[in-house]
């Protein structure tokens, strides 16, 4: 992992913030990142990685018009958000 981007995943994880994280392809080495560095469990409440069609459609509440697009983004955000604040 580089070294800059460890720094941010350690300054995160100082911080008082829990979320749920919600990625899916390219983005999914984020995951690794954050759970790679120690401090992930104050951090992370849960991992989603909608990859299927179908879980994308179950995370979101239908099937979007482009699975890479702002709008996917923002509806897998707020699905995340919603879990987050059930389980945070």
């Amino acid at each position: 992992m580089d070294e800059q981007v460890r720094a941010q995943v350690e300054q995160l994880h100082a911080t008082p913030l829990m979320g749920v994280v919600a990625a899916t392809g390219g983005g999914s080495q984020a995951i690794g990142w954050l759970l790679g560095v120690p401090g992930a469990s104050r951090t992370v409440i849960e991992v989603l990685v909608p990859y299927s069609e179908g879980a994308l459609r179950e995370l979101i509440g239908h099937t979007p018009e482009k699975n890479v697009s702002p709008g996917t983004a923002r509806r897998m955000a707020e699905a995340a958000y919603k879990r987050a604040r059930k389980f945070g």
